[in-house]
């Protein structure tokens, strides 16, 4: 989530990976200005930077991948990050968009 944002700054991610490793991959597409990337396009293009950025793991413990990303799309769609957050697909369930 972006500090700068009241409305518009949330973002909903998976990851298998640790926290630390994704923050990092993070890092790197901001600082590469990766716009083709919501995290990056955000942090690089709105005179925010990654000190604005605000993270909180709503979940873990899954039980396998597809559990995981289930719980993305759910999470995704509670908090309508597609509409108004940085969420640019609905995650692994894109593959069954009309």
């Amino acid at each position: 989530m972006c500090s700068k944002c009241p409305v518009g700054g949330l973002y909903v991610g998976e990851t298998g990976q640790k926290l630390k490793a994704r923050m990092r991959s993070h890092r790197h597409t901001i600082e590469h200005r990766r716009r083709e990337l919501p995290v990056a396009e955000h942090f690089s293009n709105h005179g925010h930077d990654i000190g604005d950025m605000r993270v909180l793991i709503l979940k873990g413990g899954f039980k396998s991948q597809n559990h995981r990303r289930i719980w993305e799309y759910k999470l995704i769609t509670t908090f309508d990050t597609l509409n108004t957050g940085l969420n640019y697909s609905p995650g692994f369930m894109r593959e069954w968009e009309v």
